[in-house]
């Protein structure tokens, strides 16, 4: 969110992480910043009204060392954390499927699903590295 503040002609890039997001609220609130043009200076406001203070004081500390002039550099960044967001999100869905594979009681047909499902979301994970 910091990069996207500081950085508007980023915003269509970093859109696509809102949607990896844990914190549904938070993801809804970068996917909204990332929909204006508006410059960091108009959006105090809207930071304050969509942002617990705790997530403002964090916003601010990443502000501050969020390559805030260098734009290749905040490319980079959010690009980096984009591919930890869909990291993270494909271990916890390949965990998830592992406890279902496991306690399932419903037949081989439920737990070969999963399986395979698993087995997908690994190779996703590869071909993004």
């Amino acid at each position: 969110m910091a990069l996207a503040l500081l950085q508007p002609a980023l915003r269509g890039e970093i859109a696509e992480a809102s949607s990896l997001f844990d914190d549904s609220a938070l993801g809804a609130a970068l996917a909204e910043l990332c929909a204006t043009d508006a410059p960091y200076t108009a959006l105090e406001g809207w930071i304050a009204e969509r942002l617990s203070l705790e997530q403002q004081g964090r916003l601010a500390e990443l502000a501050v060392g969020a390559a805030a002039d260098d734009i290749e550099r905040a490319r980079a960044l959010a690009r980096d954390f984009s591919a930890a967001l869909a990291r993270r999100r494909n271990l916890r869905e390949v965990e998830t499927l592992k406890r279902a594979a496991a306690a399932s009681s419903s037949g081989d047909d439920e737990k070969i699903a999963a399986v395979q499902r698993m087995i997908a979301l690994r190779r996703e994970a590869k071909s993004r590295q």
